[in-house]
């Protein structure tokens, strides 16, 4: 994406997408399983897309087919382990991602989402601080250069945006600023007026949401990121029939509602500091943190494995096209209940 920071919503897309094609005509390499997987994942996620890089993925996919074992020997053994998963889809037709709602709730049937590495997800958290540890996985790693969609100064903090690998959200990217100081997922007050001071810069993108889960709120890994997207509608906790947004019900989880920088930080710092995990979803000017349990300290149901902020807010990601099409609004409730704190 070529600087500066594109000015239009339809700028950024149009770069988007140009950037996912042209990782496809990169040399083949070292990473060349984790950008297919990462393209797959993106066309999967928009028809449109799917349509246009569709010819692009399966020609790849089938290069690599015919490396055999020497593509995934050369490979990190995550994008060796997903790409043997591949070979049970038929990527003649790009796997779509599709939607549906019952109640409140909003259902994503999403099968490549299903193959991402858990890493600090599945882990039980009792405490939302850990330092950031430079031999873990982390998003400062050179291999990660050719994952990222652009890169520079945005409201005069430096900014990188990665492409995210299974996403489930439109145009899904997580936003890093300052990445190069490795600080862990764990906030300070900088912290959140950098993000804020980036948000109102890029205010003109359509849809645009940051998001935030703390450690024992399944952050996968313990480098300071957001989630950043161009949502096309209103998450379900954003409906205008809950209590925290003037309406007359009441949300299964407590969910704090704030306008100001100072309100929000002080609401971030009180949870760090009783190590109550929490999620945020930030639009401009509106801002929500949602209180829940820590994970590894709930009861969760096999159909929700990883209760992310997406999840919280009201949309849930599902691999099983079963339950994607049998799953109902009152057993959603129940689990959101029972990721409530008391």
């Amino acid at each position: 994406m070529p600087a500066p920071f594109p000015s239009s919503t339809d700028s950024f897309t149009d770069a988007f997408h140009t950037r996912l094609k042209a990782l496809l005509q990169l040399p083949a390499g070292e990473d060349a399983l984790g950008l297919l997987i990462l393209v797959l994942a993106n066309a999967s996620m928009m028809p449109e897309m799917a349509a246009a890089l569709g010819p692009a993925i399966r020609k790849r996919y089938r290069e690599l087919q015919a490396a055999g074992a020497s593509a995934l020997e050369s490979a990190p053994a995550d994008d060796a382990a997903v790409f043997r998963q591949l070979q049970a889809f038929d990527l003649e037709q790009i796997p779509l991602v599709r939607e549906r709602e019952t109640g409140p709730w909003r259902l994503q049937f999403n099968p490549l989402r299903a193959l991402r590495p858990a890493r600090n997800s599945s882990a039980v958290i009792d405490r939302l601080y850990r330092p950031f540890d430079a031999q873990g996985f982390h998003f400062d790693k050179p291999f990660l250069e050719r994952e990222m969609l652009w890169r520079g100064s945005v409201g005069g903090r430096d900014l990188r945006l990665l492409f995210n690998k299974f996403p489930f959200a439109h145009y899904h990217c997580l936003a890093l600023i300052d990445a190069a100081a490795h600080k862990p997922q764990h906030l300070a007050r900088r912290d959140v007026s950098d993000l804020l001071h980036v948000m109102d810069a890029l205010q003109r993108l359509e849809g645009l949401a940051f998001a935030w889960n703390s450690l024992g709120a399944f952050a996968s890994v313990n480098h300071q990121h957001w989630q950043m997207t161009l949502s096309d509608r209103a998450y379900p906790v954003e409906a205008p029939r809950w209590r925290h947004r003037g309406g007359d019900s009441l949300y299964p989880l407590t969910v704090q509602r704030m306008h100001s920088e100072e309100a929000l930080w002080r609401a971030i710092d009180a949870c760090q500091r009783q190590d109550q995990a929490f999620n945020l979803l930030l639009r401009p000017g509106d801002y929500c943190l949602i209180r829940r349990r820590r994970q590894g300290h709930f009861e969760a149901q096999g159909w929700a494995p990883g209760l992310a902020w997406s999840e919280v807010c009201g949309s849930f990601g599902l691999s099983d096209e079963a339950l994607f099409n049998g799953l109902e609004a009152e057993a959603i409730t129940q689990q959101l209940r029972a990721l409530a704190t008391d």
